[in-house]
């Protein structure tokens, strides 16, 4: 139940929502999507003192969208439990960063 909450929230963070506007009559103006939810990435480590802080050896990332989401519910062949739940479930996020680097940044660490 808990993979099947987070590929829907994964699912539902990586698209638009469709907003109507009307005007003080109640009457449509405009119908219009927003843009998908972003998402802020940081690499952590867990330090000697058990305090999780940034990964200094690899890059900051901008805010990113959530371009691509792959759900594999039979890596391996379909098997599934009593209930029909897949024993295996394969995940791929692919994330996009809402900002082009620059050389500048690059240098700062991203």
């Amino acid at each position: 139940k808990e993979v099947t909450k987070i590929i829907k929230m994964f699912r539902a963070h990586s698209r638009p929502t469709f907003t109507i506007d009307a005007d003080a009559d109640g009457n449509q103006s405009e119908a219009l999507y927003s843009y998908p939810n972003e998402f802020k990435i940081e690499f952590m480590h867990l330090n000697e003192a058990d305090v999780f802080q940034r990964n200094e050896y690899l890059p900051r990332l901008h805010n990113c969208v959530l371009t691509n989401i792959t759900t594999n519910y039979a890596p391996d062949g379909w098997v599934a439990h009593e209930k029909g739940e897949p024993s295996s479930v394969v995940v791929q996020l692919a994330f996009t960063e809402t900002k082009k680097n620059t050389r500048d940044e690059i240098e700062e660490g991203f």
